[in-house]
This record gives C-alpha cells, sequence and structure tokens, in this order.
C-alpha cells in the first residue's frame, strides 16, 4: 500500500505536473509517523535519482524509455531507487513488491517484464565510468541532474560546478520563520521543546529557526496559533534586504504563497500597508488565509499581473519586492520535479518587464529588491545589468550588513548569488537598487 500511494503521487506529478511537497501534504493523512517518512523519502528519491535509474535501466531494455508505460517506468525507477539508496530494503523484497505493484495498476501482462528488468539491473548497479568525466554528462548521470542543467552551470561557474551539483541533492533542512508579531524566537524554541522538539538558531537570518526530528506541520499545534511559518533562510533573506519600515507602503509585486509578503508585515511591526499582487484568485485566497493565521491586517491581496502596467500604482510606494518567476533551479533539493518542467526563454523578458514596472511603481528615494529561486545567471545578475542600462536613475546598494560575517563576496556590489546547500540555504539571487532621482533623457 505504501509503495502504491508513493507511485500515485510520483504519477500526479511527472504526468500531471503537481508539485511534490503540496501533493505528499495532502495524501499522507491516516499514515503514522514511520510510514509518513517511508512514502516522503521513496516519493523524493525516486524523483530525485530518476535520471540516474533511467540510466542503469536503459542497459537492460531494448528500447527507449519513453516507449514504457508511465507507471511501469516509475515502478522501475523508484525500485533503483530502493536499490542504491535504501540498504534496509533487500533486493527480493524490491522485486516482488514491484511484480506485485505492476499487477495493481492493471498491468499484469507488464509483471515478468519488470520482474527480468530488476534482476539484472539490480544485479550489476550503477556505473558511469565509461562516461569521460567533467562532462555534461558525467555529471547529469554522478548527480541525477539535467544534462541541459549541467551543461549551462558549467558554462556559467566553472570550478564551482561540483559545489552547485552536490548541493542540489543535499537533503535540505527544515527552516521556519518566527512569526515576531505573536512571539520572538527564544519562545518559540522554549515552546518547541515543550512540545518535545529541537529547535536551534539558523545562521544568516535572525527570525530563522531550524527544527529537527520532523512532523506533521499541518497538524502542529504551535503552526495552528501561528508562531511560526515554513520557509527557507534564503528566501526569508529577499524580505530583509528590503528592509521596510514600520508605517511604510510596500509592493509585493508577486506574492503567492504570502511567505515573504507576511515576513514583510512582520518587519513592518503589523503597521503600514503591504499591496500584495498574483496572477490567480486560488493564490490569493492562500495569502489572505496565510495573513488571517499568523494575525495581520495590512496586507491587501489583490488579482494583478504584475507585467501589466497600472497608472494608478506610480510613484506609490516606499518599497518593493518583485520576487519574480524564474525556472527554479536553486529548489532542485526540495523540489526534484522541476527538472520535468518546460524552460522558456521568455523568462528573462517577463522579469525585466516586472522590473520595469515595479521601477514606475517606486517613489524617488523608495528602494526595490529583485529576487529569485534559480542559478542561472541570465535571469539574475545580467538581468539587473539590462535594467539599470535601462534605468539610470537606479543604483546597486550595499547590503553586506544583511549577511554578517559570512562570505558573499558580490554583497558589497548590491547583490548575493547563494548556492544550493550553502550555509544550509536554498539557491537564491538578491539584489538590491534604490531610485536615485528621476529617470534621464538617453
Amino acid at each position: 500500500m505504501l509503495r502504491k500511494k508513493a507511485i500515485d503521487i510520483i504519477m500526479r506529478v511527472k504526468r500531471d505536473g503537481a508539485y511534490s511537497n503540496l501533493e505528499l501534504a495532502d495524501s499522507l493523512g491516516g499514515l503514522d509517523t514511520k510510514e509518513k517518512a517511508f512514502v516522503t523519502r521513496l516519493v523524493y528519491g525516486t524523483l530525485t535519482y530518476s535520471i540516474q535509474a533511467d540510466y542503469l535501466l536503459s542497459k537492460h531494455i531494448n528500447k527507449p524509455l519513453s516507449k514504457l508505460d508511465k507507471e511501469v517506468l516509475a515502478i522501475l525507477e523508484s525500485a533503483v531507487y530502493q536499490k542504491l539508496y535504501m540498504d534496509s530494503v533487500p533486493d527480493y523484497a524490491i522485486i516482488n513488491e514491484s511484480v506485485n505493484l505492476t499487477r495493481k495498476y492493471g498491468k499484469a501482462s507488464a509483471a515478468g517484464f519488470v520482474n527480468g528488468v530488476l534482476r539484472k539491473a539490480l544485479a550489476c548497479g550503477l556505473d558511469n565510468s565509461g562516461i569521460p568525466k567533467n562532462t555534461p554528462e558525467y555529471y547529469s548521470i554522478k548527480y541525477s541532474l539535467d544534462e541541459g542543467f549541467c551543461s549551462l552551470m558549467m558554462k556559467q561557474y566553472g570550478d564551482d560546478v561540483e559545489k552547485i551539483f552536490s548541493g542540489s541533492r543535499e537533503n535540505a533542512p527544515f527552516t521556519v520563520r518566527v512569526n515576531t508579531l505573536k512571539t520572538d524566537r527564544e519562545k518559540l524554541i522554549k515552546a518547541f521543546s515543550d512540545e518535545g522538539i529541537k529547535a536551534e538558531n539558523t545562521e544568516i537570518c535572525d527570525d530563522c529557526l531550524k527544527v529537527h526530528g520532523g512532523f506533521a506541520v499541518r497538524d502542529e499545534e504551535l503552526f495552528k496559533k501561528g508562531y511560526y511559518y515554513p520557509q527557507d533562510e534564503a528566501s526569508a533573506m529577499a524580505a530583509y534586504v528590503l528592509s521596510p519600515g514600520k508605517g511604510d507602503t510596500v509592493i509585493d509585486m508577486c506574492a503567492a504563497p504570502g511567505g515573504k509578503t507576511t515576513c514583510l508585515a512582520g518587519l513592518m511591526q503589523g503597521k503600514g500597508k503591504i499591496y500584495a499582487f498574483d496572477l490567480y484568485e486560488h493564490k490569493i485566497k492562500l495569502i489572505d488565509e496565510l495573513s488571517k493565521r499568523l494575525g495581520i491586517d495590512i496586507i491587501y491581496a489583490k488579482v494583478k499581473d504584475a507585467a501589466v502596467f497600472d497608472e494608478a500604482l506610480k510613484e506609490s510606494a516606499d518599497k518593493i519586492l518583485a520576487d519574480c518567476p524564474c525556472s527554479g533551479y536553486g529548489l532542485l533539493r526540495k523540489k526534484p520535479e522541476i527538472k520535468y518542467k518546460e524552460r522558456t526563454e521568455e523568462l528573462e523578458n517577463l522579469q525585466l518587464k516586472i522590473l520595469e514596472n515595479a521601477a514606475e511603481y517606486l517613489k524617488t528615494g523608495g528602494e526595490l529588491v529583485y529576487s529569485t529561486c534559480t542559478l542561472n545567471k541570465t535571469e539574475n545578475i545580467e538581468n539587473i545589468r539590462r535594467f539599470l542600462k535601462l534605468h539610470s536613475e537606479f543604483k546597486l546598494c550595499d547590503i553586506t550588513g544583511y549577511f554578517g560575517n559570512k562570505a558573499f563576496f558580490d554583497a558589497g556590489k548590491g547583490y548575493v548569488q547563494i548556492l544550493p546547500g550553502e550555509y544550509g540555504m536554498d539557491g537564491f539571487f538578491i539584489a538590491k537598487m534604490k531610485k536615485t532621482g528621476g529617470k534621464k533623457d538617453d
């Protein structure tokens, strides 16, 4: 039953484009802690290491894997993951459970095929020694990453690529941001401790905690009371770098699901106005629900396309956060399905358009933070350079003070590129600019 539940989730992710974290949150009801842990590990593991699994399977299947039934391929991939990374599961159990799963999906005719392929594949194990080292294909198989992504990172980052690839495969810590409108970090640590949960300070953000032991967040009493919000430290830092003040008028251009928006409200001590925009009504509801749980009443969420200029907002904001849609490469360790998402070359132009609208909405003397959760430099620093060429009234701001003594060498220039796993954080880009005067004529 547990393996079938995992395969069901994997199929919704790979076939239907669902998000693994949301599917897991919605599908684990009625399971005990151990069962939830098993299903979660099998889902994330299979999605994360599918490229490795496909490489191994292709050596024992005499046709393209794309021609296989999708459920059968997912069963085979999960079996390989169990063999390579779950030492407690013996080969015979992996094979028997995989054959039984094939029958449960109504594919009895493929049971013999699954049995034969796995007997050969599991006996051989993974061997990529025949691939030249330090090539995109080599890194793709070694770290189970998309070959195109590996090639792009090699071109953009040179000697840092191994750090990026290994960081993208690390187990991410579970971090939460303290809702400072209801409590503080030390009080929350004690409240967690009283419930038998260990929490400790993170390395960068003053209001984030690393929580150990694993628990069902939505069922947790402190969560229900709005004392915290699950959020990666890098994501929270985008709001901290913007640093809005009490009473400011702030615009969050691309706000859903509301983590950074509510973080901004905490920094403003619940005083001022935050206009939070997103494209879809159901995402606006998520922002409203989160605001209510956290006890925030200064967020005005509205359906709006950030890429479409609104004259009514011109020069209305003291601070603006433009956390733009992106390729998401910085989140591969948490959302392995990103490797299945279709890439678009239009992203950079969309991001730039959102930035340009934000520039018009900002008052002279105001500040703008641009952030993404990707590593692609064309979406990050190269986009900032494009923007600055078009907008001479903006200047990058020194942001070293927000990162303490940590080694983000470009912070003094006004931006940071956080690599996956760096100080425990997701891959993230953050740049801060100030509007110093009216736009000059070209």
